[in-house]
């Protein structure tokens, strides 16, 4: 299986396990690695990258420890952004009433399958 594969796998699977509408793997640049949103996944990446981002300097400057994750909510649903390794980030859209716990877990899980898939890619290299 190629890392894009195995990559677009975990998304796959992650929408079978949660009630997530899109979601995106990015690099901490907001370059769009692969998606499975219905829309222009490409803005959806570099904007989440561009957030997290900021939140990141936020907390530095006020001398705190950089967040796990970000959590945009409206009433129209919720964007989370989580960092998964040093380079790359997960960005989820879900519906507002979806149980943010369970669906935490499930991204937590994501995000440490994604570092996997990644460190393997570069041990062979």
């Amino acid at each position: 299986m190629t890392t894009m594969n195995a990559l677009n796998q975990t998304l796959s699977d992650l929408h079978v396990r949660a009630a997530i509408e899109a979601s995106a793997i990015v690099s901490r640049n907001g370059v769009l690695i692969t998606a499975n949103a219905p829309k222009d996944a490409s803005l959806f990446a570099a904007m989440a990258a561009t957030m997290l981002g900021a939140a990141e300097i936020t907390a530095e400057g006020l001398h705190r420890k950089v967040p796990d994750r970000m959590i945009v909510e409206s009433r129209y649903g919720r964007l989370i952004v989580t960092g998964a390794g040093r380079k790359m980030l997960l960005a989820t859209l879900i519906n507002p009433n979806t149980n943010l716990g369970m669906v935490l877990v499930e991204i937590e899980k994501t995000t440490e399958n994604i570092v996997n898939i990644v460190e393997r890619i570069r041990k062979l290299n």
